[in-house]
């Protein structure tokens, strides 16, 4: 997924949910928090 500014922040919601999907998929996901 391309790094997007202020995703965490503007949309922290939508973020945890599309991390919670691509881990039940079996993806490693780790979010780099500046």
């Amino acid at each position: 997924m391309a790094n997007v500014v202020g995703l965490a922040r503007k949309h922290k919601d939508t973020l945890s949910k599309l991390v919670q999907s691509y881990t039940k998929i079996g993806y490693k996901v780790h979010i780099k928090e500046n």
